[in-house]
């Protein structure tokens, strides 16, 4: 499952707000700012988190790392 700076670095990256990822992913503002408020698994619902990651998917191709995975 994607995490919180996994979220935010991929939505960096793609130049969006949030306001603009909610929307692409069609979930409330308040779900992305918990999610990547997160340092880990973000606490929001699982079709939340699917839509997030599906919508930096599709304009991305491939989300960031996260940082505090073991290498």
């Amino acid at each position: 499952m994607i995490t919180g700076p996994q979220i935010r670095a991929a939505r960096t990256r793609l130049g969006w707000d949030s306001r603009t990822l909610a929307h692409r992913a069609k979930v409330r503002l308040a779900a992305v700012i918990r999610a990547e408020g997160a340092s880990g698994e973000p606490a929001i619902s699982a079709a939340e988190c699917a839509a997030i990651e599906r919508a930096l998917g599709q304009a991305s191709g491939e989300l960031a790392p996260d940082p505090s995975a073991p290498v």
